[in-house]
């Protein structure tokens, strides 16, 4: 009988069955003990510690990466939604605090505190599939970067009037018309997030932003999911 981690992770195509093996390993290890870290889940078996840390190292990181391994599990969670009714899509943004870390590469800044000094780590955004009882149906999306802080400087070149001009008469052209402030710029996500937008009404608060933002993901996540299910009905 094929074990549930072969059949979630089996088909990823990582561009060597050994690495398909270890990955169905590793998830076989961390499934049985979901409250360690993968590494201490094998740190028992001095091989299996060794092949887990030559997987996560592995140089190709076009063959190795979060998408290549979600993939097939991905794949399946979209066949077990097709035969739900009703599918319930939970976004949940964590941050990954490394700072103690100092000798890791590849961080990014990812909050500041009182004293100004800067939180290393990596952001993690997933979205998590459930059917309308709540019953888990699997990982439908996780991207994981490294935030910088930008500071955002004007080039003499971009912040010309002439290019102001031609950028503006590029809209006009097209039927747009540019923001004129913030306030514009951020509006129609107040809108997803339910605030009215009426004459004399205030600016949207940053709670009706967060949910016009949670609104625009799931938006986007329909795009991405209709020409799958469509193939899918096929």
């Amino acid at each position: 009988m094929m074990k549930w981690a072969e059949k979630e992770f089996g088909d990823a195509q990582l561009g060597d069955k050994r690495l398909v093996g270890r990955l169905v390993k590793i998830a076989e290890g961390k499934g049985a003990k979901p409250g360690l870290s993968c590494a201490k889940t094998v740190e028992s078996n001095w091989a299996d510690t060794m092949g887990f840390y030559r997987f996560v190292e592995h140089p190709d990181e076009e063959a190795v990466n979060m998408e290549s391994i979600l993939d097939p599990h991905r794949q399946r969670t979209i066949r077990r939604m097709n035969s739900c009714k009703t599918v319930l899509c939970i976004q949940d943004t964590t941050d990954l605090d490394y700072s103690a870390n100092r000798s890791c590469k590849g961080l990014g800044v990812i909050g500041k505190n009182q004293t100004a000094t800067e939180s290393r780590g990596l952001r993690l955004h997933s979205t998590f599939a459930t059917d309308a009882a709540g019953l888990p149906l699997g990982i439908l999306r996780g991207a994981c970067y490294a935030p910088a802080l930008k500071f955002r400087t004007c080039p003499p070149r971009s912040c010309s009037r002439s290019s102001k001009s031609k950028r503006y008469a590029a809209t006009q052209k097209k039927g747009l018309k540019p923001p004129e402030n913030l306030g514009e710029t951020v509006a129609p996500i107040g809108r997803l997030g339910g605030h009215l937008g009426r004459r004399g009404d205030p600016p949207p608060g940053h709670l009706a932003l967060c949910d016009g933002y949670r609104t625009l993901l799931i938006l986007c996540d329909g795009l991405l999911l209709a020409p799958l299910r469509e193939a899918a009905r096929q």
